[in-house]
């Protein structure tokens, strides 16, 4: 029975996993303001930054993180994780990624013990580092957000103020974060639901092991927590007064915060916003940018004026640190637990600042959308070429491949490429041709002209006209936001995906670009037409419609078609794509 005569219930089941669902929330908020880069405090074993950062061929992933966290062995947990990604895991990447990892105590203030210090030295751990010696550390990193996933709980009380300055003044305004994620239990959740109360023992990583739903009693808080290292629980209003503190103290750089839940209100979160005009200009999406400098994170130290952020902007700050200490809400955050007058500091601690350390960096593996395409086309050739080969019939010359047919016999990995999302497919075929998002939404720039630029290739020609002609602004705007896994696959017909697969793959099989050029002046395909006429193309937009495709043009749906069949029939001697 509960203190107030109910029954308590068994621990309530998850699906997915509570941790999921954190991690899914906050993937969404940071995908939902367009951030490329983010500093994970208090990042543990990694669990939630290997979600994060896990991307289904997906365009827009993040380019930079910054992983901080207090227990040295539980970095070297999180990178080892991170670093067993690879490049031919469905998870892999399509474009750079920079993850740092950062020893350091989140309740003390930032110092770098030595600016080129993570220089592949701790390689006892079986990881192996990438020196960032070479990096500027007169330029401050840029991060977008500042995420702490339920890590407050595990703060001490009387470090609680520390924290909180290190989160949004050190971290989230000297490096110009736009939103700050913050998530902890919420206490009012346990009221009703109890597994196994035990008594907590040690701290920490040395926790014994116990079921899940168990509930603990810590010395020193007069009511159960979810695990034995937490130091206190906030409810809901707890919560919510401790935002108000943020937005109260940390003037002007952060003007509101917007809070949530997650599994049915277990965990609470708050993401705090700051205003507009210290953060930075929203850069382009798919821009990318150079190796992080962690060393310039901690230069200098933030004061009642802060150094200036990556805008060129002085944050005056309405409260120091003294007057911060007066206006946090420590009986109201606090006063149930049992502190002795010694354990409520008058002021953010200003003993020397802790040295943060970078134990290890990591490059991620990654590569380009195209180069997947054309190598899964070139794989499956010199696999059917292999088994021609074991068969007798390459040598003597009389067995050919035919492009429809390793597409057939080899399909899995012949377009398994195309999983890729729908946006990183046009960004991809953009790139190719030389098209910027910019200047594709510029509505006075004109699709075929190029003054003072290089002719175009057959490759590039047809993409274009892919891009243009047959598919269109308005699919292109709409297919720039499906960023989701194997939404590509929905979109395209077969027709589609097969023109786009040998395009990709035309300069690394013999005589594929002959033939293309060839298949283009006997078809007069790329000749502009935009009249919808005759019983071919209402039949063929009707079939695209049908299957899904971006094309709108039927006369363009019917060159699509045309030129699918023609580049079907190319073939080469197996001999020639045989590496025996």
């Amino acid at each position: 029975m509960g203190e107030d005569g109910l029954e308590l219930q068994g621990p309530p089941v998850f699906s997915p996993p509570l941790y999921i669902q954190r991690a899914q929330k906050v993937l969404h908020l940071l995908k939902g303001s367009r951030c490329s880069s983010f500093i994970d405090a208090g990042c543990s074993r990694g669990e939630m930054l290997r979600y994060l950062l896990t991307a289904q061929l997906q365009e827009n992933t993040f380019s930079r993180v910054l992983a901080i966290d207090v227990d040295e062995e539980s970095l070297y947990d999180a990178s080892g994780m991170i670093a067993s990604f690879s490049t031919s895991s469905p998870f892999a990447l399509l474009h750079p990624m920079h993850v740092q990892f950062v020893h350091g105590d989140l309740t003390k203030e930032l110092s770098l013990v030595d600016p080129g210090a993570c220089d592949g030295s701790d390689t006892d751990k079986g990881v192996t580092g990438t020196g960032d010696a070479g990096c500027n550390p007169s330029v401050p990193p840029q991060f977008d957000a500042i995420i702490s996933i339920e890590v407050l709980e595990h703060i001490n009380a009387r470090d609680v103020l520390a924290y909180t300055e290190t989160i949004f003044a050190h971290l989230g305004a000297a490096c110009g974060a736009r939103i700050v994620i913050i998530t902890t239990p919420n206490r009012d959740r346990n009221r009703n639901h109890s597994g196994k109360v035990v008594r907590g023992e040690g701290s920490g990583n040395d926790q014994p092991s116990y079921p899940r739903g168990s509930y603990y009693k810590v010395d020193g808080v007069p009511y159960c927590v979810r695990h034995s290292d937490h130091k206190f629980e906030m409810t809901a209003a707890q919560f919510r007064r401790y935002c108000d503190f943020i937005i109260e103290a940390y003037q002007p750089y952060w003007e509101s915060f917007t809070l949530f839940g997650v599994g049915d209100g277990f965990t609470q979160g708050a993401v705090f916003h700051a205003c507009p005009r210290f953060g930075p200009a929203q850069r382009p999406r798919g821009i990318r940018h150079g190796p992080l400098t962690f060393a310039a994170l901690t230069t200098r130290r933030i004061s009642s004026r802060s150094r200036a952020n990556n805008c060129g902007k002085q944050v005056a700050w309405v409260h120091n640190s003294a007057a911060r200490a007066r206006l946090f809400p420590w009986e109201e955050l606090f006063g149930e637990l049992l502190l002795g007058q010694s354990d409520v500091p008058a002021s953010p601690p200003t003993d020397e600042a802790l040295h943060y350390r970078c134990v290890n960096s990591i490059e991620m593996p990654y590569q380009p959308l195209w180069a997947r395409m054309s190598e899964a086309v070139v794989t499956a050739f010199a696999l059917a070429a292999s088994e021609a080969v074991g068969s007798g019939k390459a040598e003597s010359g009389s067995r050919s491949l035919k492009f429809a047919d390793v597409a057939a016999d080899f399909s899995h990995r012949f377009y398994a490429p195309l999983n890729a999302s729908l946006c990183a497919l046009i960004r991809c075929m953009l790139r190719v041709v030389r098209q910027d998002v910019a200047s594709m939404s510029n509505k006075r720039c004109k699709r075929f002209h190029s003054c003072n630029k290089p002719r175009k290739t057959e490759v590039q020609r047809v993409l274009e006209w892919i891009l243009y002609e047959c598919w269109g602004q308005s699919s292109l705007d709409k297919g720039l936001e499906r960023d989701d896994y194997r939404s590509a696959r929905g979109f395209l017909t077969i027709d589609e995906m097969n023109v786009l697969l040998f395009l990709s793959a035309a300069d690394h099989l013999p005589e594929a670009t002959q033939f293309l050029r060839e298949t283009i002046c006997r078809g007069r395909l790329l000749i502009s037409n935009r009249q919808k006429r005759g019983a071919d193309g209402k039949s063929c937009v009707e079939s695209c419609k049908t299957n899904g495709s971006l094309a709108t043009d039927s006369v363009g749906c019917v060159k699509l078609t045309r030129l699918s069949n023609a580049l079907s029939q190319y073939m080469v001697p197996a001999y020639l794509m045989s590496d025996d």
